[in-house]
Order: C-alpha cells, then sequence, then structure tokens
C-alpha cells in the first residue's frame, strides 16, 4: 500500500484523501445520529438503540483509523499481508458478496453452467474420436491403414497382411489383425437356440493389445492354426449375462452355426472390442473362421477384397515417420510382385482409435457446426453475465468507492472482482462437468440404430483428463472474460468524487447523462441477439430438415409391417429342405388370426443387399444392378404395386425358366421407357461372360431397398425358389394388429416352430424406419436445444438492460408523468431502448445467417439453406421475446408514482 500512497501524493491527492476522511466521518456521524434518534423514538432504550445504530452503520472509529493509516504509510487492516493472505482475503469478501445477493449469484451460475456445460459436452463427444481402446494398452499401439482414391482408410486383404506379417518391418514389436465381425446361431447344453455376433483375431492380437482376462487364458499362436481344435472366447458382458458369470464355464462346450467349440476363457471387464460400432459376444481364432464362413470364397487368395484391420505395436524409440517408411518400401515390393487392378498400395500407420477415422471424417461438417454452435452459445452466456455485472457494479460503485477510500488500489479493485467473477464461474465449471457427461452420452445414443440385423451399438463417451483441462480452461477464461470489462470501468471511474457527490446513482456506461445511443449494456444485448439469430436459423433448418425426412415414402408399408431375421444353422436342416421348410413357415404364419400375410426374403428391405453384373437385352454395356430374391407374394405383403406385367408365382421353381422382375428405376434406364416385359437379362459370370438368362415378366414401383434418404437404385428381383436358399432369411409379417404388440407374437410363434431355429432380431418396420433419420432427429434435438437457450438469454439480457434503465430513470419518469406526459411516451421511451439493441442484433444475426447456412448444407435433407420459413421464423420467433421482455419493465414505468417523484425531486 506504500507505492499507492506515494503515488497519491505525488499527484497531489494527499490533502483530498484527508478532506474525504473527514467528510466520510461526518457523514457517518449524521447517520449514525439518526438511526439514534429513530431507534429512540421506535422505543428502544440508550444503550440498546446506540448499539443497534453501530451495527446497522458499522463503527464510524474504525473507518477514521484506516485512513490515518493510510496516509501515514502503514497499510489498512483489511488489505495487509502477502499474495496468499491477498487472496484468501479476496475470496472471503467474494463468498461474503454471494451470500448476500443469491439471487445475483444463482443467475449467474445458472447462466454460466449453460455456456461452460454446452462446450465441455461439445468437446466430451468430440473427444470420444480419439478414445483409443477401453481395456487395451494404447502406448505405441498404431493401426495400418491402406489409402486409396476411394477410401483414406481403407483395409489391407488377408494376403498381404500375411506377406507384411512375414516381412521383417522393424519398425513393429509386433503384428495382429481382426475382422469386422459375423453372427451366428448358438446352442449351450440343453438350452434353445439364440443368435450371438462374433469377431475373428489372429493368434497375436490379445497378446498384443495386453488384454486382461477375468477367467481362462485368451486366444494365443497356437490356437490359430488349421489343425487347433476349435477354441471360443466369451466377452465379459456375455458371460454375464448368458451364463449368470458362472466360474465354471472355462472348458465347456458352446456350439456356434451347430459346430461344438471350447471355451477358453472370459475376457475382462473394460474390453468391449476394437470398434465402438459392435460389443462382440465372443472371439474365434482367424483360422477356424476362415474354414466357417470362407470355405466358398476366394478371400484367403483375392487381393483385391480389403476385409483384415490390421494393428501393431511400434518398437521402443520408433517414431511414425519411420514406420510410414518402411510400410511405403514394403508396399512399393507387393505392387511389383503382386499388383492390384483398381491402385497402388499406399500404406501409413495412425493411432488405433475406437472411433474408426472414417466415421471422423465423414461427420466432419456435423462436428464443426456442432462445435461452432457450443462455442456460439457459450459467448451469448458470458454476453449475459457480463451485463448482469455490469448492472451490479452499478449498484456497488458508492461500496467500491468506500474501498477506494480505505486504500484499495484500481488493480486491487480489479482483483476483487475478478476472484468474485472466478468462484462463481469455478461452480459454474463443476456444474457443467457434472451435466458434460449424460449429455454427451445423450448425443452418442443416437447411433443405436435398430435394424432387422440387430440394433447398432451407441457410441460410449467419457470425461477423461482432456476433458477436464478443457473445462478448467474454459471455466478460468470464462470467468475472466466475463468480469474484466464491468472490474476495468469501474477501476477507470473517479470513485472518490462520487462518495464527495453523495450519489449512488452514477451509471457506469457512456455519454451524456447516460443517454448514449448504445452503452456498453447494448452493446452486449445485440451481441446475444445476434448470436441468437444464427442459432434459431440453423435450428428452424434442421427441424425442417428432420420433417423432410419424416416425409420420405420408403414404397412399401412400413406401418403394418412387422420383421424378424431368422437361421436355420443349427438346425441341422439339409440344404435341399430349406425351400420347404421357409414355404411351410409362411403357410403356418398365414393361418394366424393376427397375420394378414408373411412372407420371405434373402434380404429385408432397407438392409444391405448385393450386387451383380448384368447385361440387357438391346443395351450395349454391362450393368450393375442391386438385387434381391424374394419368393412368390413377396410384393402383394409389402404392398409394392405391380405397373407392368406381374410378379412371381408359385410355378417360378427351379423346373421353371428364369424369371426376374425390375422397379421402375430399371426399367427407364435400361429399356428407353419402352415396355420391358418379356426383354431377356443375362447375368455375367467371374469373367464377365454371359451366363444364365432370365424372362422379365414384371416391373413393380420403385421402393427404398438399402437406404431410405438416396434415390432409388435400379432394383433387379430374382424368383427366390429358382436359386439356393441360404440358411439366413429376412421373414416380414404384415399384421392386422398394432405391430408392437406384434412382436412378441412372432417371437414365440417362431420358437414354437423349432427351439433351435435361431432368432437374430423382431421389430416394428416403422423403427427400422426411423434408424436410417437418426443424424437428422440428433441435430434436431442439438440445435433446438442450443437454440431455444440462446433465445432465453437474449430475452434474460434484454429484460436485465431494460429494467435497470427504467431504474436509473425512475424519478424522470415519474415527474414526466406529472408534468402531464401521456404514457406512449414512457412506452416509447422503454421500447425504444429495446428496439435499437434489438434492431442492430437482428440485423447482423440475420447477415451472419445468410453466411453461416450454406456452409451446413451437408446437414440438411429437403431443404435449402435459403429456405424462407427458416429464415422468417428466426425474426419473428425474436420479436416475440423481445416484446416478452419488454413488457414488464414497461409496465413498472407506468406504475411509477408521479406525486411522488415530484416530492423527492
Amino acid at each position: 500500500m506504500t507505492w499507492f500512497r506515494a503515488l497519491l501524493v505525488k499527484l497531489g491527492w494527499r490533502g483530498g484523501l484527508e478532506k474525504l476522511r473527514h467528510e466520510i466521518d461526518e457523514e457517518l456521524r449524521f447517520h449514525l445520529d439518526m438511526k439514534f434518534d429513530s431507534n429512540l423514538k421506535a422505543g428502544m432504550d440508550e444503550t440498546e438503540a446506540r448499539v443497534d445504530a453501530r451495527r446497522r452503520l458499522g463503527n464510524v472509529e474504525a473507518i477514521h483509523d484506516s485512513g490515518a493509516r493510510i496516509l501515514a504509510g502503514a497499510p489498512a487492516h483489511s488489505f495487509g499481508g502477502g499474495p496468499l493472505f491477498a487472496f484468501y482475503d479476496d475470496l472471503k469478501t467474494a463468498l461474503r458478496h454471494v451470500r448476500h445477493s443469491p439471487g445475483y449469484a444463482i443467475s449467474t451460475i445458472a447462466v454460466l453452467s449453460l455456456g461452460i456445460a454446452a462446450s465441455t459436452t461439445v468437446f466430451t463427444y468430440l473427444r470420444s474420436y480419439q478414445q483409443p481402446f477401453p481395456g487395451a494398452d494404447s502406448e505405441s499401439l498404431v493401426r495400418v491403414f491402406n489409402r486409396t482414391d476411394a477410401d483414406a482408410y481403407g483395409e489391407l486383404s488377408y494376403p498381404d497382411f500375411m506377406d507384411l506379417t512375414r516381412e521383417n518391418v522393424s519398425a513393429f514389436a509386433g503384428l495382429a489383425a481382426d475382422q469386422s465381425g459375423y453372427a451366428a446361431s448358438v446352442r449351450f447344453e440343453d438350452r434353445g437356440t439364440g443368435v450371438l455376433f462374433g469377431q475373428a483375431v489372429t493368434g497375436s492380437y490379445f497378446t498384443l493389445l495386453d488384454i486382461e482376462m477375468s477367467l481362462g487364458r485368451p486366444i494365443l499362436p497356437e490356437d490359430d492354426r488349421p489343425d487347433a481344435p476349435p477354441t471360443v472366447l466369451l466377452s465379459f458382458s456375455y458371460w454375464q449375462t448368458e451364463f449368470n458369470a458362472d466360474p465354471s464355464i472355462v472348458g465347456r462346450t458352446l456350439h456356434l452355426n451347430n459346430n461344438p467349440y471350447t471355451i477358453i476363457g472370459v475376457v475382462g471387464p473394460e474390453f468391449r472390442g476394437s470398434s465402438a460400432a459392435t460389443r462382440p459376444d465372443v472371439w474365434l481364432p482367424f483360422e477356424e473362421y476362415k474354414r466357417v464362413y470362407w470355405a466358398r470364397s476366394n478371400r484367403e487368395s483375392n487381393r483385391e477384397i480389403s476385409v483384415m484391420r490390421v494393428y501393431g505395436r511400434l518398437t521402443p524409440g520408433t517414431d511414425v515417420r519411420l514406420a510410414d517408411t518402411e510400410l511405403e518400401a514394403f508396399g512399393a515390393g507387393l505392387d511389383a510382385s503382386a499388383p492390384l487392378e483398381v491402385s497402388e498400395r499406399d500404406y501409413f500407420v495412425a493411432p488405433a482409435t475406437w472411433i474408426h477415422p472414417r466415421a471422423r471424417e465423414a461427420e466432419a461438417t456435423t462436428n464443426r457446426v456442432m462445435l461452432a454452435a457450443a462455442v456460439g452459445l457459450l459467448l451469448l452466456a458470458c454476453a449475459n453475465v457480463a451485463n448482469l455485472l455490469l448492472s451490479v457494479a452499478a449498484r456497488r460503485a458508492q461500496e467500491l468507492a468506500l474501498r477506494a477510500a480505505q486504500g484499495a488500489s484500481p488493480w486491487r479493485l480489479v482483483r476483487q472482482a475478478l476472484t468474485e467473477n472466478l468462484l462463481l464461474a469455478s461452480i459454474s465449471g463443476a456444474v457443467a462437468l457434472l451435466v458434460a457427461e449424460p449429455a454427451a452420452a445423450r448425443l452418442g445414443s443416437y447411433f443405436d440404430r435398430p435394424s432387422v440385423w440387430g440394433s447398432a451399438v451407441p457410441r460410449e463417451v467419457s470425461i477423461d483428463l482432456h476433458v477436464f483441462l478443457f473445462a478448467l480452461a474454459v471455466t478460468i477464461l470464462t470467468g475472466v472474460a466475463v468480469g474484466i470489462l464491468p472490474a476495468v470501468r469501474v477501476a477507470s471511474r473517479n470513485l472518490m468524487s462520487l462518495l464527495w457527490s453523495g450519489a449512488g446513482k452514477t451509471r457506469l456506461r457512456g455519454g451524456r447523462g447516460g443517454r448514449a445511443l448504445l452503452g456498453a449494456r447494448d452493446v452486449l444485448v445485440a451481441l446475444q441477439v445476434s448470436m441468437t439469430v444464427v442459432l434459431l436459423v440453423i435450428g428452424g433448418l434442421v427441424l425442417r430438415s428432420l420433417d423432410a425426412v419424416q416425409g420420405v415414402d420408403a414404397g412399401f408399408d412400413t406401418d403394418n409391417l412387422v420383421s424378424s431375421y431368422i437361421s436355420v444353422s443349427s438346425m441341422g436342416l439339409p440344404i435341399e429342405d430349406r425351400k420347404r421348410f421357409y414355404r411351410e413357415l409362411v403357410a403356418r404364419f398365414n393361418e394366424e388370426s393376427w397375420v394378414a400375410e408373411a412372407t420371405v426374403a434373402a434380404q429385408a428391405p432397407l438392409s444391405g443387399h448385393p450386387t451383380e453384373d448384368f447385361r440387357f437385352d438391346g443395351f450395349e454395356d454391362d450393368v450393375s444392378l442391386t438385387v434381391g430374391r424374394v419368393v412368390p407374394g413377396f410384393f402383394e405383403t409389402v404392398e409394392m404395386e405391380v405397373t407392368a406385367g406381374r410378379t412371381f408365382a408359385i410355378t417360378d421353381d427351379e423346373d421353371a425358366p428364369g424369371v426376374v422382375v425390375v422397379n421402375e428405376t430399371a426399367a427407364s434406364l435400361y429399356f428407353q421407357n419402352q415396355n420391358p416385359v418379356g426383354r431377356q437379362v443375362w447375368s455375367l459370370d467371374d469373367e464377365g461372360n454371359l451366363d444364365n438368362s432370365y424372362e422379365v415378366v414384371g416391373v413393380v414401383s420403385d421402393a427404398r431397398v438399402t437406404t431410405l434418404l438416396g434415390d432409388p437404385e435400379p432394383v433387379l428381383y430374382y424368383s427366390y425358389p429358382q436359386h439356393y436358399y441360404t440358411p439366413g432369411n429376412a421373414f416380414l409379417v404384415s399384421t392386422t394388429i398394432d405391430p408392437a404388440a406384434a412382436v412378441p407374437l412372432l417371437r414365440q410363434e417362431l420358437r414354437n416352430v423349432s427351439p433351435r431355429l435361431a432368432i437374430v432380431n423382431a421389430l416394428p418396420y416403422s423403427r427400422v424406419v426411423s434408424g436410417f433419420t437418426y443424424p437428422q432427429r440428433m441435430n434436431a434435438e442439438l440445435y433446438s436445444v442450443l437454440a431455444v437457450v440462446g433465445l432465453i438469454l437474449s430475452t434474460v439480457g434484454l429484460f436485465g438492460v431494460l429494467s435497470l434503465a427504467v431504474g436509473e430513470r425512475t424519478r424522470e419518469i415519474g415527474v414526466r408523468l406529472a408534468l402531464g406526459s401521456p404514457h406512449r411516451r414512457v412506452v416509447l421511451f422503454v421500447a425504444s431502448r429495446a428496439s435499437v439493441a434489438v434492431l442492430i442484433g437482428g440485423i447482423v444475426g440475420m447477415a451472419a445467417s445468410f453466411v453461416a447456412a450454406p456452409l451446413i448444407r451437408s446437414l440438411l435433407f429437403g431443404v435449402e439453406p435459403s429456405d424462407p420459413i427458416s429464415l422468417a421464423f428466426a425474426p419473428l420467433l425474436l420479436l416475440f421475446a423481445a416484446s416478452l421482455a419488454t413488457w414488464i419493465p414497461t409496465r413498472r414505468a407506468l406504475s411509477v408514482d408521479p406525486v411522488r417523484s415530484l416530492r423527492e425531486e
């Protein structure tokens, strides 16, 4: 405090301080006497009256002594000590202010919590893209990719992977691989048949990833040999749910697709696979997987088919650049000895993350917009709180002046204000951390997409050290940002002149008499309004997109349809009997009262379908078409319209000439709008030669076959009885009752058919359709919440500015009313304060919206960024909110008592 005293002496303020101290004494003693007299009149005795007066107005002698010590060069009692004591003193003062102003504290914490929670939630969600495999040792663990023009993160073929394992690549201490996944029927001892999802891994997989085991041992290299006995490894969750965590499970037999496997162990609870999109129930050695699933394919020798996800652990001291260099040399050698048809090999390594980098790139636009919106909401919250702090600073101006008189430097006042703001921001940051994880998990839950093949799992997100440090940084920056403007404005005022004037009504905004066109608080409101307009426009666009998506016609009946995927692989049914089984299954269900019609298809609509090459009669080029294999009655069951010819008949079996049905898109593309009925189509073999001939017997309406939101693709349908029946097929039922109520009936009746019939899933088709709209539903919820919160904050900010403006000019309004000024002038005064900030903010916001809207084009469906409804919706909603914010201050202004105002004036 010595330097401050010296500065005052240098500036000639020493005498001013002495005079100010005496005036403070006189002023306080005057009020003390007034309170003492008031207490005596209230019936208190003399001692009680004096004690109460001193307690209420403070100890005048203490103030006198503090000022004397300042002038003598000694620090005042409140401001002594070192940095630690100073921080403690600041914190204690901040806690006292918060305790005495709970409404202000709660409002600040609530607003800041919303802003910090939004940014922390988005960061937590985005951080999940870098999350390593849970339960695995991620240090030096990388993944090997092959970059092509079609895929920046392609997999490796099996022959290339085997060559890599035999190559002496010094950058890797070890290599391992897995395959994306498979489904299998499962039977254990005398239990009924179920379905599980598994993953095939090489023998080094669990050792390389350093996975802990709950029971038994992992799959080892000796298990991954052609002559090794069949073994299987259980996941922890599957062991718990299906075997009640039975510790004696190791060594017992599990039947997969009717083949026996010995259970050798249970994986630890943390490890849930190497892909966030799947949760394997079991793991098989890769050699066993090849024997069962690759028996009729050429994947083992075909270098064009990339199916291996390859992982490596870098040797100590090796960096990524060396690994890339060695992989480049290895790829060049393979290109010379075994070139690919499509492109050259371009191998490289990247960190092994649970979410595939392909997903991160595909969702990059959505994530950027999400992050920008969250940052915008955080800035909006900061502007709101800064406005609130300016109002609080105006009310506390006399208190700050008194502290300055006691010796508090401008920096001391700024430090005290920042300490209080950081305290409130810290509480807000803690609240935000509590909200961030469940909110981010909500975003991840949209990836739980139901399908006939089973539901895709949600993305798991969690708070780690990176998220905590991010929240801490945002909290500190927010605390400083919201408090720096009010603190600097307070420190820049001549607060001692405020005490001399005795005016506690000094305004902290600029302009003559506080009548500037835009004060600091108005600028902050305009900023809030502009950001809110942008959020409202984006929210309107994504809501319109969701409405457009929900109006897409799938091309077949989805309201009354239920479906399941079933497999006879565990029934021991001969191949020649599968056709009869499925025909009898359809007939059996058609006899049920709740069933309108039942049918079978190799693939269900809105699921993956194969493609094949064909040559059409009269069309010179070979074409690739999506194909479906369906039984007679399929089109009638799913209510697809026949536009020409006929559909399949019961006589279209293996003894009849080959027939096909095409959809309208295929007919228009390959038959030049001529009637295709009776024309010929030839399938092509692997060499591109004509193979089998088929006659087109009918044309059906377009239906979404593989995806809901794309344009209908050309599709060719085979008559299933003329082809080989696979063990697993889609079973569809058109029901006469509520589809949700029909699902358990479907499951039970399928179980009654055979306890060994594998049932993959059963669900209403409306849920399958909703699974394709998850991006639109996620965007609609996220940006709608951000827009609503932004609108609320803007409304509150505008309300605060207007309320303060009315409070500051209450006497003036009263005098005007007393002198006969009409009410409309008062209303115009209040509305003008709102209109300027709202108008400027609205114009800036609409201009920013025209720039921002095209940037989110990839998020939209069926709606243009210049959609007039969305652009008109934002200002209209904002105008309503501004009117609501203006209404209460206007009523308060009109309720001012003119007589009292004149008496006070």
